[in-house]
């Protein structure tokens, strides 16, 4: 049943995610031949228009992290603590099950946004000499890895822990505003 309440997150928060997703690539496609064809005329009005698809750019970036956050919250809030809420936890399911899923989905999109803006950056300082570095890159680390002693091991390790710890912590804030929303919610008045 848990799959089942992920689904249904999924296709309520998707419909909004999705299209922020698209935007801030588009957008950052845009900043790209900004960057390349109008920021370097001499022309006044394209330099103008390439500074203004920048900035477009940014708060594309800013808007969908703001939406993956009001989202969440909001998210919780309707379908748990308001009307919603009293169909919602007639379902046979436990109200475990229902935190999981709101949990599991928001940090779905928050690791989505951040893979997005990660892919955002990339799009919009990408050139071709810029990947012919990154593959170059890439083809000595892996030459390299036969002969990688423990150290460098650990340097993984220590990567993917981190990571770990960042979702954790990721997690734990939602939690966080999640209890702050239900004990709210628990008293009758100044909800």
């Amino acid at each position: 049943m848990l799959r089942k309440l992920i689904k249904h997150e999924l296709r309520a928060t998707g419909r909004i995610m999705l299209p922020m997703f698209a935007v801030v690539l588009l957008s950052s496609v845009l900043a790209n031949l900004s960057s390349r064809v109008l920021l370097m005329s001499d022309n006044d009005f394209l330099g103008f228009l390439g500074v203004m698809l920048m900035s477009v750019f940014v708060l594309a970036i800013l808007a969908m992290c703001i939406m993956a956050f009001i989202l969440m919250i909001q998210r919780f809030y309707k379908s748990l603590l308001q009307d919603e809420g009293y169909v919602m936890l007639t379902l046979p399911v436990s109200v475990h099950q229902h935190v999981w899923s709101k949990l599991l989905c928001s940090l779905l999109w928050y690791v989505g946004a951040a893979a997005v803006a990660v892919l955002a950056i990339i799009i919009v300082s990408f050139d071709i000499e810029f990947a012919k570095q990154v593959a170059r890159f890439f083809r000595d680390l892996v030459e390299m890895l036969p002969k990688l002693d423990m150290s460098a091991l650990n340097i993984v390790l220590f990567a993917i822990e981190m990571l770990l710890f960042m979702l954790v912590g990721t997690a734990a804030s939602c939690l966080e505003f999640y209890a702050a929303l239900s004990a709210g919610h628990s008293f009758s008045g100044n909800k």
